[in-house]
């Protein structure tokens, strides 16, 4: 009959095999699921004769920027030309992609360096307004534009009103206002 000790060996390298067969099963999942979400780290605790974290950070690839073209007319041509009802309902299709839009001034801060632009027009107005970030020169509302950017999802905030408004994000590669 074996010793008591030897027992105990077996004991602990079975435990010790199923722990990392559990952990190589929880390591697959999360870089699986870090490849469609950005940054996960995955952390556990291994028990020895004392406690010792270990700490694993996985990191995937996201969708790549796509590089601008020089002038203006080539930049204007390589982006895409949707309507604020598709890119609104449809917003994580157009994430990380370059869209084109003419429009109206709505709000601008001097302080920040955003601006909310009117994209649609009607008959006597514009409306459907998106988020400009990256704005370097200043603009006055009411003052037509045009300008290329990459969309980076719905941004909300609250009205004066009170009420909640979500609206496209954009960030600016360039924008072309008033001369």
């Amino acid at each position: 009959m074996p010793g008591k000790s030897s027992i105990w060996k077996a004991v602990r390298r079975i435990w010790g095999i199923q722990k990392v067969i559990i952990w190589a099963a929880l390591t697959a999942v999360l870089m699986a699921a870090a490849a469609c979400q950005g940054t996960v780290e995955v952390t556990r605790e291994v028990e020895v004769t004392r406690r010792v974290q270990v700490t694993r950070v996985v990191t995937a690839t996201p969708r790549p920027t796509p590089t601008p073209p020089a002038d203006w007319g080539e930049l204007k041509d390589a982006a895409y030309q949707t309507t604020y009802a598709n890119l609104y309902r449809n917003n994580e299709d157009f994430v990380g992609l370059m869209v084109y839009y003419e429009g109206r001034v709505y709000q601008a801060l001097e302080a920040r360096d955003w601006v909310l632009a009117s994209v649609t027009r009607n008959e006597y107005s514009w409306e459907d307004n998106v988020l400009l970030r990256g704005v370097q020169e200043r603009y006055l509302k009411g003052d037509f534009i045009e300008f290329v950017g990459v969309v980076t999802g719905l941004h909300s905030y609250e009205a004066i009103s009170g009420a909640p408004v979500t609206v496209p994000e954009i960030s600016i590669i360039q924008l072309r206002g008033p001369q």
